[in-house]
């Protein structure tokens, strides 16, 4: 099968994990703060799968936590994803999870002394723009920054440092000899955030007295969704030019206001967008510059 097909499969499947995401929140698990302790639950059986499916394989024990840590650090990303999604219509979340080429080539820069170049600087200040205006607060005559992109900014900061982590175990190991790692350490980040923050234990405690069989399952069958997405991510990179790939996946962004909007149209219940003919040429309209930004980003790279 062409890359082009996973690099296109990949984010659609993204594009349905988003959207029964939000399905959960508005119906099943209403505090936002639960889901990284059930995300680690799941996370744990896929862990075990996917170790068992590709071969029991083994790693150093340093190399084996550096995976792990990734895992650690996207378990951290989901926390801010979640409370953000809570707040904010799906479609916007997705085109602000596409800002993240930005703090990758920050950390590229910063951890592994990657060159960042004219036309990468110029795409930073394309995605950066389009992301303040799509989620900027217009009050009093004062545009503002709104809480939801410093949420995803935090959710994407620790992903770029997941990419960057992971990047680095990458090139010495074949994927599907470290996945089933990388799995684990998210399933051990949501231990880890369960275990240290307070506020979150009491609010998973709370949900385990009124959550019902059925939430669990979703979310289990949406962590199920989700490797799959990954492996076809991974599956283009491996077959195509990393650059396009990349390009390729903020397609999602044009997949998430179609869903938007066909959602809003079917199950206006628990899909609640804006889907005016002029809220839909914004979103578009600012998807567009934020996708050249991503271009720009990756044909530099």
């Amino acid at each position: 099968m062409s890359w082009v097909v996973y690099a296109l499969v990949g984010p659609l499947v993204l594009t349905v994990v988003n959207f029964i995401d939000k399905l959960i929140l508005e119906k099943e698990i209403r505090d936002p703060r639960c889901m990284p302790a059930y995300l680690a639950l799941t996370s744990l059986v896929s862990a075990v799968v996917l170790w068992l499916v590709t071969g029991m394989p083994t790693l150093p024990l340093p190399d084996m936590l550096r995976t792990m840590l990734s895992g650690v650090l996207t378990t951290t990303a989901a926390l801010f994803y979640f409370l953000a999604l809570a707040r904010e219509d799906t479609s916007n979340i997705i085109i602000l999870i596409n800002t993240q080429p930005v703090l990758v080539l920050t950390l590229a820069f910063i951890v592994l002394g990657e060159r960042i170049t004219a036309g990468q600087l110029a795409g930073f200040a394309l995605v950066l723009l389009a992301a303040l205006a799509l989620t900027a607060n217009r009050k009093l005559g004062r545009i503002r920054p709104s809480a939801t992109l410093g949420l995803m900014m935090l959710s994407n900061l620790f992903n770029a440092g997941a990419v960057v982590v992971f990047k680095q175990v990458s090139e010495s190991y074949p994927f599907e000899r470290i996945i089933a790692f990388e799995t684990l350490g998210f399933a051990a980040g949501g231990l880890v955030v369960y275990l240290l923050i307070p506020s979150i234990r009491r609010a998973f405690h709370a949900s385990l007295r009124t959550v019902s069989r059925r939430a669990v399952l979703m979310v289990g069958v949406n962590e199920s969704i989700y490797v799959v997405a990954k492996i076809c991510i991974y599956l283009a990179i491996s077959l195509g030019p990393v650059a396009l790939v990349s390009v390729l996946g903020s397609s999602q962004i044009f997949f998430g206001i179609m869903a938007g909007w066909l959602l809003t149209v079917l199950a206006p219940a628990i899909y609640r967008e804006p889907i005016s003919r002029a809220d839909l040429l914004r979103k578009g309209a600012l998807s567009l510059v934020l996708f050249g930004g991503v271009y720009l980003i990756n044909l530099n790279a």
